[in-house]
């Protein structure tokens, strides 16, 4: 299972070709299991100006399986980024 992230599906939504768009859709042809989480189908869904394209790109991240991650782990990830940006880890 892949968890693919909001800027490779954007990316690929718009038709851009990249080394990671081209792995999504190797992922998909292969009928690999791709995951998405909250932040990633609100992040995609949110940016979509069409209703047409915004039903069929909806039809499509509803066919990967949704994971759902508790507050507890959100919490964790931001704790995270904040040590790390302390110390300068992240630019």
């Amino acid at each position: 299972m892949v968890l693919v992230d909001t800027s490779v599906f954007i990316d690929f939504f718009h038709g851009k070709v990249t080394s990671k768009t081209e792995q999504l859709k190797n992922l998909i042809l292969s009928e690999e299991n791709i995951a998405i989480c909250g932040f990633i189908y609100q992040e995609v869904l949110q940016g979509i100006k069409s209703d047409k394209d915004y039903k069929q790109i909806k039809a499509i991240l509803d066919e990967f399986v949704f994971i759902f991650c508790p507050e507890s782990y959100y919490l964790k990830s931001a704790g995270l980024y904040r040590k790390l940006r302390k110390k300068d880890w992240l630019s």
